[in-house]
């Protein structure tokens, strides 16, 4: 069984086993000496093969060229189902995480969600972070942190949580990655303002 050993790199590569080819090649030979005691000759089986090489059978060739079988086409891949699994792999990890730094140090990210579920292009996709253990006024409505910037430490830690939302949609090879819009807002913010409908009224 060393034929299933792994070659120099550690990459395991299935091989033929020797027994195997020698067996195919016995049969190879035994099909020559076959032929040489039945006297064919060979030259005239050649020939033979030249006439079926002929132009007799080009125009069927040709036909069956110019209609082929039908190939079934994929489907387009499936947005809204690819948007709800990298959301919910970056919500898993951003869930309770905390600035940690300057004035905002407590600010942590109380809910993740997006319009994954009502998109029908790759181009309609937000998501969305809200936060929680912060002053509202400190938390632009609607922030897009690559466009307004509020407290510089407060900024860094947001466009960190953007990048990494980007990162599983970039895992789930997301099309178009750089026209996705991160929003932050305020937990409390959005709760007051209409919750959901406020997110998708993009209300200010």
């Amino acid at each position: 069984m060393s034929w299933l050993g792994p070659r120099s790199g550690g990459v395991g590569v299935l091989e033929a086993p020797v027994s195997v080819t020698n067996h195919r090649e016995g049969r190879r030979e035994g099909h020559r000496d076959r032929r040489r005691d039945t006297g064919l000759d060979v030259g005239a089986d050649a020939g033979s093969r030249e006439v079926k090489a002929g132009r007799s059978w080009l125009p069927a060739f040709r036909q069956r060229k110019a209609d082929p079988a039908p190939i079934a086409v994929p489907a387009g891949p499936a947005f809204a189902e690819i948007a709800t699994e990298a959301v919910a792999s970056f919500r898993s990890q951003a869930i309770g995480m905390r600035c940690g730094s300057g004035r905002d140090a407590a600010a942590r990210v109380r809910v993740v969600c997006s319009s994954a579920a009502h998109i029908t292009d790759a181009s309609q996709l937000e998501v969305w972070v809200l936060l929680g253990d912060v002053a509202e006024e400190r938390i632009p409505p609607r922030w897009d942190p690559t466009e307004v910037i509020a407290d510089v430490q407060l900024t860094d830690w947001v466009l960190q949580l953007r990048a990494a939302a980007l990162g599983h949609l970039m895992a789930l090879d997301w099309p178009d990655i750089d026209r996705v819009v991160v929003r932050i807002d305020a937990a409390d913010r959005v709760e007051r303002r209409g919750g959901w409908d406020y997110v998708v009224s993009h209300a200010a």
